[in-house]
């Protein structure tokens, strides 16, 4: 683990204990983990302490699911965070639009390539059907519900979002690195 991740765990871990479950340090660290791959297999090139903060800071608010995005971004524009105030002005740009820009639900037109991988990789690597379900569960959880009364609500979520014809959307470099496990996947959630 970088000394930099190490860091940012050591300095946010409390913080993220406000984040509802699925929003903490094991889909932060699959963040990363989805990032670094597609940047590597496109040879896109990023810088991976850049990939890094937003894997880590994207969510940071998701206590707030309505703008925690903006959240985020705004965190990142203003902070006197020392991993984050000594970047250049363009890449703190680049952190804080890919935070902003980093939603499932996300329309827009993606500021640049970066922002674009890190939604991507906030899809997280194709295949875990049951750890999608589970992140669901624990959302609902965290809102009152016992794990039965989640369950059914979690799978309807999950097919709405992430089914063929779900909401969530797969950019372009998702789709170039992981087509084919994608349409497993979506057939996986469709036998749910």
């Amino acid at each position: 683990m970088s000394k930099c991740k190490e860091q940012i765990i050591k300095d946010f871990s409390k913080r993220w204990e406000l984040n509802d479950e699925a929003h903490r340090l094991k889909h932060f660290s699959n963040v990363e983990e989805c990032g670094l791959i597609i940047n590597q297999r496109l040879n896109l090139k990023f810088d991976q302490q850049l990939i890094t903060y937003v894997a880590f800071f994207h969510d940071m608010f998701a206590y707030d699911r309505f703008n925690h995005h903006e959240m985020s971004a705004r965190w990142i524009e203003t902070t006197d965070y020392p991993l984050i105030a000594c970047l250049s002005k363009h890449d703190k740009a680049m952190v804080a639009s890919a935070c902003l820009q980093h939603r499932a639900s996300f329309e827009g037109r993606f500021d640049g390539k970066f922002s674009e991988l890190m939604n991507s990789a906030d899809r997280e690597l194709p295949g875990d059907v049951a750890g999608m379900v589970e992140r669901a569960v624990l959302y609902r959880m965290n809102k009152g519900f016992t794990r039965e009364e989640a369950m059914k609500p979690a799978v309807d979520h999950i097919k709405e979002k992430f089914g063929s014809d779900g909401y969530a959307r797969y950019p372009n470099l998702y789709l170039k690195v992981f087509d084919e496990e994608l349409w497993k996947q979506r057939m996986d959630i469709a036998n749910l």
